[in-house]
């Protein structure tokens, strides 16, 4: 029973890991924006005929 370590353990660890990806997932997203908005207005420029 020393291997035993009880269901709010198990809860705390899934919570946990939830909340890693939860923030590695949004730091990469806001990581990403700003290329993304460069993008975007690149393409804007590029149909509208202005360089």
């Amino acid at each position: 029973m020393y291997l035993y370590i009880g269901p709010g353990l198990g809860v705390a660890t899934i919570v946990l890991v939830i909340v890693i990806l939860f923030l590695v997932l949004s730091s990469l997203i806001i990581v990403s924006i700003r290329p993304i908005k460069r993008g975007v207005a690149y393409l804007k420029n590029l149909l509208n005929g202005n360089k």
